[in-house]
């Protein structure tokens, strides 16, 4: 039976009319401890604050009760409330605010009830139905009567709250809002810290309200800051004490004040230069950097006293940057250079951005048949290491290639090791002489390198036998010594595999034999099936003659041969010896008395 009304446009004035609701106590009716629920449905958006600009009124909502006969009268006057007015008188009056509205403009309220905080809700109406009013008008109020929550309605920007209670749990935590069943008493506790003293004396006497989020009660608590030390009067400080070198002033336990430009925690400093007193370490802080000496170190007398690590006049330039990450030792500059503003400065016949790198190739330089090369001619010198051009070069110089001369090795084996010889089936041809081998059972880790001049690699040779029968196959391990210009191996997991002949007869014969049983196999089902089936049918045939029913009657496609005929004239005489006749007929047909 509510009354509606609507704007000329789509957005509707929503907000004028909720902001009245809210302010006009009188006129509404509401009561100072009532649970207060306003319900709003709607199935359009609102008009907010700067739409009135469209109708040419530019003054702003002013939050104040403007009802004339249950009418709004300041609609052409003034503009349209912002969503954080509303949000305002909300918390302000103790308010529940129930949007009902359609899916179309359901985010926008969402939005709004977000801003206005807890004690909005937001739910879809659905066309004429108000089932969904009805239910959450009914979930508000047991939410209302179920739960309490506090707010601090007014505080200093000098305090801190933090608000604590035990609920009806048995241990306390930090919370502002508790729910529960039936009517228990629950208490909150309120820690209230002073963040700094205001230097305004007359803002060191402050009032806090705290209070219910839904209903308009509320605890005032007056508060006094103790912003002044006993201490700190005139009969308890010391000038020019011997506690701050007899420069300064020893108040409270600390020296308070330094005479002149003296500076430091005891007035100990004494600069050439001024020092502001205001800013004892004005000198250790960079123009750009805020932090003293950069955060990096302690300012002392005017300069910076750097951690290590850490270099410059303000502690800015980071020394780490001097060395690589993996450096345990933490070499500045790798021994070769000076680290200046966080870089390395390398010194002569060095590069790199940790003065690594020589610029000179003698570090990469070998002899090679008489010759001096870069790399043995297989690669390049990159930092003063050689890095080869393919990759299967390895060594200092690139000057080996374990899988260019691999196969040279495995056909050497073949020809000199007594051993694998007698596997490959012939007598070795070749000495051994050039290299020294030993037969072992396991081998190490592959290509690895020794520090004492010694490279290793690994291999696996394959190869058939003369006879071509067989395969052999062996691994061994090259020992490169670098120093005594020696070849070593280490040979193992020699194996020679051969294929066994096949019998031709026995293969063709098992063939044929295999055909024929086949056949013979298929031959007896097939007669199994046929016998099975034969079987069947006349079992079926046996059957249907049990059940036949034979019976003797006339052929109704006989004709007898003789014909009759009758004088109509005759008399009765004629017609009974017809009869006679006919019955005669009829017997001599179905009694055959010549069988």
């Amino acid at each position: 039976s509510a009354s509606t009304s609507g704007n000329t446009d789509s957005p509707e004035g929503t907000l004028d009319a909720l902001m009245q609701a809210l302010v006009c106590k009188q006129e509404i009716g509401w009561r100072d401890q009532s649970d207060k629920i306003i319900v709003v449905a709607t199935d359009e958006e609102f008009h907010y604050a700067g739409d009135g600009k469209l109708a040419g009124i530019l003054v702003p909502n002013d939050g104040e009760c403007h009802m004339s006969g249950h009418n709004y009268s300041h609609y052409h006057v003034l503009d349209y409330p912002s969503m954080h007015q509303i949000a305002e008188k909300v918390r302000e009056n103790k308010f529940n605010i129930v949007f009902t509205v359609t899916n179309k403009v359901r985010p926008i309220y969402e939005t709004l009830a977000n801003i206005i905080g807890s004690t909005a809700r937001v739910d879809t109406l659905q066309d004429e139905d108000s089932t969904t009013i009805i239910n959450l008008i009914d979930k508000v109020y047991s939410d209302i009567r179920s739960s309490v929550e506090l707010r601090v309605e007014r505080m200093s920007d000098f305090i801190e709250i933090d608000l604590y209670s035990k609920c009806e749990n048995k241990t306390e935590f930090k919370t502002n809002k508790c729910t529960f069943k039936g009517r228990p008493d629950i208490t909150f506790y309120a820690n209230i810290r002073l963040k700094s003293c205001p230097k305004d004396r007359s803002l060191w006497d402050q009032k806090i309200k705290i209070g219910l989020a839904n209903i308009n009660e509320s605890v005032e608590i007056d508060l006094r800051m103790d912003c002044e030390c006993e201490c700190e009067r005139a009969d308890k400080i010391a000038k020019n004490s011997a506690e701050c070198h007899n420069a300064g002033t020893f108040a409270c336990g600390i020296c308070a004040a330094c005479n002149g430009n003296r500076t430091g925690d005891q007035c100990e400093c004494d600069p050439e230069k001024p020092i502001d007193p205001k800013d004892p370490e004005a000198h250790c802080k960079h123009p750009e950097i805020t932090n003293t000496c950069s955060g990096r170190g302690f300012c002392e007398c005017g300069k910076c006293n750097c951690f290590v690590g850490f270099s410059g006049d303000y502690c800015q330039y980071d020394d780490s940057n001097c060395h690589p990450d993996n450096d345990k030792n933490f070499k500045i500059c790798n021994g070769n250079g000076r680290c200046l503003e966080a870089k390395c400065n390398c010194s002569k016949g060095f590069t790199g951005k940790y003065c690594d790198c020589p610029t000179d190739n003698q570090t990469c330089t070998t002899t090679t048949n008489g010759q001096q090369q870069v790399c043995s001619g297989e690669g390049k010198c990159v930092c003063g290491q050689c890095e080869c051009n393919t990759s299967s070069q390895t060594g200092k110089y690139c000057q080996i290639c374990p899988r260019c001369e691999s196969q040279a090795y495995c056909d050497l084996m073949l020809s000199c090791v007594p051993k694998i010889c007698e596997l490959y089936g012939t007598n070795c041809t070749e000495s051994c002489d050039r290299f020294d081998y030993k037969l072992v059972d396991k081998l190490t880790d592959l290509m690895a390198n020794n520090t004492d001049g010694l490279l290793t690699f690994v291999n696996q040779c394959r190869n058939r036998t003369l006879n071509n029968e067989c395969d052999i196959s062996f691994t061994y391990e090259r020992t490169d010594d670098e120093i005594n210009k020696r070849l070593s191996f280490k040979i193992t997991k020699l194996d020679k595999s051969c294929a066994e002949k096949v019998n031709l007869v026995v293969v063709s014969g098992s063939v044929i034999s295999g055909i024929i049983l086949v056949g013979l196999a298929l031959l007896l089902i097939w007669k199994l099936i046929a016998e099975i089936l034969d079987r069947k049918e006349f079992a079926r045939f046996q059957q249907e003659l049990s059940k036949a029913n034979w019976e003797q009657s006339e052929n109704p496609l006989y004709k007898e041969a003789k014909s009759t005929f009758t004088n109509p004239t005759f008399g009765l005489r004629e017609k009974s010896m017809k009869r006679i006749s006919r019955l005669t007929d009829r017997i001599s047909r179905r009694f055959d008395f010549n069988k």
